[in-house]
């Protein structure tokens, strides 16, 4: 029979981090795995260090590519050859804590419902040093509402069934060339929020590794501009109605001409949405309005001489009339935070 979890970890040229990556799953408490790694045609030693773990367990398996395909195709050779319930993702720069596995796997085999399972992660430099504590919503209403602003599952920190994913038609890159980053994780989940129920641990799951050779910061401006066309598409579903992809850059805060302009009205139709189609449990709904109030609050400060910014203001305050205090605490703490991180 095959193992219950299948770990895919995508790799090109990571060298320097892949042997703690692999290390990082071959300890883990739960040991019931496969670890299928996809070398996505590297040209350093990445190849050549895998083989030695390869030889060492024999959980581990490897394919190699002929020519180098993108993220995306790596990820979906890893599905494919996948024989796992769940299919546990792994980047070959980052490291997973000793538990994760077990963690996710009682929790989505104890609830049935949940298909995509991730949670909080430490931040890391190149050298493995400590540069902040990333924690994301935690119920799936939560996580559902972050989408329309940000990815709120962490991939590599993800736990997903196998069969959901499949039937989704996997990963995809709809960018426009190849010097373009699409962000195939964000795409896939608001694909599949509709289908399944997601979770996020607020445990610590993964260290996960900003260094300057992430995807994500050499091609910063296309991964903005592609997570716009994803949230748009998103929130269009949602309502039921177009929404201009200018309001969304407004809402990103990454348009050229910022205005608060149809924002308020925007984030209200989210809520009613959200309370409507949504059993919005207490915490989640001060959740939800907590984050609507400092989003608008956060636009008007920074841009105090639109003639829009009055208004929302406004409804920030009339959404958490607390939110003043609040965003004074947060940034004491987040000042002490950094301070604790760096120290």
């Amino acid at each position: 029979m095959s193992a219950p979890i299948s770990v895919v970890m995508p790799v090109y040229n990571h060298q320097n981090f892949i042997g703690e990556a692999i290390e990082s799953i071959l300890a883990q408490t739960f040991t019931d795995f496969e670890m299928i790694i996809v070398d996505d045609c590297s040209t350093d030693d990445s190849l050549t260090i895998a083989v030695k773990y390869q030889k060492l367990d024999p959980r581990v398996r490897i394919c190699r590519h002929v020519q180098n395909t993108g993220i995306v195709g790596a990820r979906n050779t890893g599905l494919k050859l996948s024989t796992g319930k769940y299919i546990a993702w792994m980047d070959s720069d980052d490291i997973s804590m000793p538990d994760r596995l077990e963690k996710q796997f009682k929790y989505m085999e104890m609830h049935p419902q949940v298909g995509v399972s991730s949670g909080s992660v430490l931040i890391i430099d190149e050298n493995g040093i400590l540069k902040d504590v990333l924690h994301m919503p935690q119920t799936h209403t939560m996580i559902a509402w972050g989408f329309c602003f940000f990815d709120s599952i962490i991939n590599p920190a993800a736990m997903t069934l196998r069969e959901l994913i499949m039937k989704s038609g996997g990963y995809r890159d709809l960018a426009n060339s190849k010097e373009e980053c699409f962000p195939e994780d964000y795409d896939l989940w608001t694909r599949i929020v509709r289908q399944t129920q997601f979770y996020n641990f607020d445990e610590i799951l993964i260290k996960l590794r900003k260094h300057d050779t992430n995807i994500t910061k050499t091609r910063l401006q296309s991964t903005l501009d592609n997570s716009v066309r994803i949230c748009q598409n998103y929130i269009q579903v949602l309502l039921g109605h177009n929404v201009p992809v200018g309001l969304i850059e407004n809402l990103w805060g990454i348009s050229t001409k910022q205005s608060l302009k149809g924002i308020p009205s925007l984030l209200s139709e989210l809520y009613d949405h959200f309370s409507k189609s949504y059993a919005l449990k207490l915490d989640e709904k001060k959740y939800i309005r907590k984050d609507i109030a400092s989003r608008l609050f956060g636009i008007a400060i920074r841009h105090p001489r639109d003639p829009y910014s009055a208004d929302a203001i406004l409804k920030a305050l009339s959404a958490d009339p607390h939110l003043p205090v609040e965003m004074g605490k947060k940034v004491i703490h987040k000042l002490f935070s950094r301070k604790e991180v760096t120290g």
